[in-house]
C-alpha cells in the first residue's frame, strides 16, 4: 500500500488515466508505455529503494530484473517497476 500511494502521489506522470484501476488490476492490464525504459536513478526515486538494495533484490529474484543496455548500463521496463510498486508482496513472497 505504501508503494502504491507513493507512486500515485509522487510519480503521476508514470501512470495513465485511471491509474488506480491499473494498480488494482496489476500486471494483467497492458499499457504500451510499459516498455519504456527507466534509468536506475528513476527506479530509485519511484521505489524509494537505493541502488544497492535494488541490485541485491534482483539477485534474490525479489525485484524485476533489468534489461542490459551495455556492459555497464542497465534499465528497467516501466511496466515491471509499476507491477512491483503495485504489489511488492508478490515479489517478496518468493
Amino acid at each position: 500500500m505504501k508503494y502504491k500511494n507513493h507512486l500515485i502521489e509522487n510519480c503521476p506522470e508514470m501512470l495513465p488515466d485511471g491509474s488506480e484501476q491499473i494498480l488494482q488490476d496489476g500486471p494483467s492490464v497492458v499499457d504500451p508505455g510499459d516498455e519504456v525504459l527507466l534509468r536506475a536513478d528513476e527506479v530509485e526515486q519511484i521505489t524509494t529503494l537505493d541502488r544497492k538494495t535494488i541490485m541485491r533484490m534482483v539477485a534474490r529474484d525479489t525485484f524485476p530484473a533489468p534489461v542490459q543496455l551495455s556492459e555497464r548500463r542497465v534499465a528497467w521496463k516501466r511496466g515491471d517497476v509499476r507491477d512491483f510498486v503495485a504489489n511488492p508482496e508478490r515479489w517478496l513472497a518468493f
